[in-house]
């Protein structure tokens, strides 16, 4: 595999609300990582074109797929495993107030076995 960045394509949106005239936004995200057959697969990092969203780690088809991280800008991250896309497995969500849930997980929620631990340090499983 050879690593490659690739940059989003243009988006034309059009501007809404009192706007002088018409204007054309682009579509900042991008990926740096590996490809294969113009696909992410391997490992590598995007970030989302909101800026907010970030993922690192590895890829499958194009999809999130085995072990990374998914962060956003306010601080609270996911890291685990990915399946398919989806926060799919065992992982760690950690929120900006510093609480966290350790555990089980399906396409995105905590789901299964699992400890939340408050930001003030109290333990539910």
């Amino acid at each position: 595999m050879t690593e490659r960045v690739h940059k989003g394509e243009p988006s034309s949106k059009i501007a809404k609300g009192p706007t002088p005239s018409n204007r054309v936004t682009y579509v900042t995200s991008h990926y740096a990582g590996d490809m294969m057959a113009g696909k992410r697969d391997g490992y590598g990092t995007y970030v989302y074109d909101n800026k907010f969203f970030q993922y690192q780690g590895e890829w499958k088809d194009n999809k999130k797929h085995g072990m990374g991280v998914f962060s956003m800008s306010n601080g609270s991250q996911y890291e685990g495993e990915f399946r398919d896309g989806e926060m799919t497995g065992q992982g760690k969500r950690t929120w900006s107030d510093g609480s966290s849930y350790t555990g089980d997980f399906l396409e995105g929620e905590m789901h299964g076995s699992g400890v939340h631990l408050g930001a003030n340090g109290t333990s539910y499983d």
